[in-house]
């Protein structure tokens, strides 16, 4: 979460400018655009984040460092888990 050294803080919450639609966001990180709503209000949900506009506003940034944390360490384990192939 480098970006968010760029971040104006008030009372905890991290305000970053976001200058992406959710399908730009989509592009980036090779999703589809429903993902990246589903997932941004699912955040918003948790009250770990919100996008206003193009205002992000970071309200736990631990806890979305944690969940990047454990996809990224989910996704390398499905990249090296080798596939089993059963016969029948």
């Amino acid at each position: 979460m480098e970006w968010t050294a760029e971040a104006q803080e008030n009372n905890g919450v991290l305000r970053v400018k976001l200058s992406l639609t959710h399908e730009e966001l989509a592009q980036l990180i090779g999703c589809s655009r429903e993902s990246v709503s589903r997932s941004l209000g699912e955040f918003r949900r948790q009250r770990l984040l919100e996008l206003n506009g193009s205002t992000l506003l970071v309200h736990n940034k631990a806890a979305l460092e944690s969940l990047a944390a454990i996809s990224s360490e989910s996704a390398e384990a499905v990249t090296l888990t080798p596939r089993v192939v059963r016969r029948t």
